[in-house]
């Protein structure tokens, strides 16, 4: 249902979308096809590539190609739930982005973003 990590093998500065576009399009192709979400997940903002998974330069075309979007924060201690969600969530918005989806029983349910999230 769910495409997390999707860019895990980044270094540090490195940016997939700019280094390999036609893989990284040929990957959210399949997401549409085979009616997937993609994880934004805010983990790496603990580890050395601090942003994360994957980077904001892939919202863009997330967004373009409709594909639902759901969070993640790995959260191994209570301090790392929803970590920079707050930063996650502005960068969604400012994109035109007003909802995210999560899942029950493999159902997609959406969520707006709420503006308590924005601050």
């Amino acid at each position: 249902d769910v495409l997390g990590h999707a860019d895990l093998i980044k270094l540090p500065g490195q940016s997939l979308i700019r280094d390999v576009p036609e893989k990284v399009d040929e990957l959210l192709r399949e997401l549409i096809k085979h009616n997937m979400a993609i994880e934004i997940n805010t983990s790496g903002y603990r580890r050395e590539i601090r942003e994360s998974y994957p980077g904001f330069d892939w919202l863009d075309l997330i967004i373009d190609y409709q594909i639902p979007v759901t969070t993640g924060s790995d959260a191994h201690r209570p301090d790392q739930v929803a970590l920079q969600f707050d930063l996650l969530y502005q960068e969604l918005n400012k994109r035109g982005l007003k909802k995210v989806c999560r899942f029950d029983k493999r159902a997609k349910i959406d969520q707006p973003i709420l503006n308590s999230a924005l601050k």
